[in-house]
């Protein structure tokens, strides 16, 4: 009952969609990338399966997909699936990290690319990251430490005093800072 005299409440108040660009974004051309799929540069930081998302369930043979491979085709642990279909399917990882958009940059500016929009990047187990467990770290597996930053995680607590900085943290910040003096 308070659900519905809060909606009704509600009704009297229309939402306003935002009437005016900035100025700003009038003339980005916007370049969207998906980490984890967009590049590998660094085949030291490879996702473990003890990192992906329903790990459990996951052969034990799993390992990141070749980044050259064909999509339908089904491959090593994935054949033990019943089907490409499987849910399993979603387990896959290709190992991008940030190093990979980094090394892309000139590329991208090359394109007349002028603004990245990331999907998200923070810590989660999924592949999209949507379901960030943590929205003050990076991903580690984008970075160059996983396992560091993994521990340096374990020894925060909810108290912000205890955070700290991990490598995927400050690789992030490098990679806006490059990608801002290229304009």
């Amino acid at each position: 009952m308070k659900t519905l005299f809060f909606l009704l409440l509600c009704l009297p108040f229309p939402l306003v969609a935002q009437t005016q660009v900035p100025e700003w974004a009038k003339k980005v051309i916007w370049y969207q990338i998906f980490p984890e799929r967009f590049r590998d540069g660094d085949s030291k930081n490879q996702p473990i399966r003890e990192s992906i998302e329903y790990h459990d369930i996951a052969p034990s043979t799993w390992q990141p997909a070749r980044w050259t491979g064909d999509w339908y085709e089904r491959v090593g642990w994935e054949l033990e699936s019943k089907s490409f279909y499987d849910p399993m399917v979603f387990q896959r990882r290709y190992g991008g990290d940030l190093q990979g958009v980094l090394e892309k940059l000139p590329y991208l500016s090359e394109l007349g690319i002028t603004g990245i929009y990331f999907n998200p990047v923070f810590f989660a187990r999924s592949m999209h990251k949507y379901d960030a467990s943590s929205f003050h770290h990076i991903e580690p597996y984008f970075g160059p430490d996983p396992e560091g930053d993994l521990a340096l995680i374990a020894s925060e607590t909810a108290d912000p005093a205890t955070w700290k900085w991990t490598t995927a943290d400050k690789l992030f910040l490098h990679l806006v800072k490059e990608a801002h003096e290229r304009g």
